[in-house]
């Protein structure tokens, strides 16, 4: 794999994916849980997504990711993952963070 592909390690062994994964390990273990089941209960919870995929090679781990679906993470904990693993907006969207009135409703776009 070349440095430049975007699924390359260089692109993918930065700050904050290892941060990102540090909360996840951390919300984990404070809920007796999987990182997996976490990164997926916050995908599903955090209203970003329509769609969650799960993969996985063996039968007992689509039923380990479905307990994902049993427990919920607190609106702190789904910030926090939010917030540490945003990354930079590009322009125009980082000229609109600095200068756009964040009250508007149309800020972020049309919902």
């Amino acid at each position: 794999m070349k440095p430049s592909e975007s699924s390359s390690w260089e692109n993918l062994a930065i700050e904050r994916n290892w941060a990102t994964l540090d909360v996840l390990a951390r919300i984990a273990e404070r809920c007796d849980n999987t990182i997996p089941n976490v990164a997926t209960r916050w995908m599903i919870q955090a209203g970003t997504s329509d769609v969650v995929l799960l993969g996985g090679s063996r039968l007992e781990q689509y039923s380990n990711l479905l307990e994902s679906l049993h427990f919920e993470l607190s609106d702190d904990e789904v910030n926090e993952l939010r917030e540490v693993s945003e990354p930079p907006h590009p322009y125009p969207r980082n000229f609109l963070d600095l200068f756009c009135w964040r009250d508007s409703e149309f800020y972020g776009g049309l919902r």
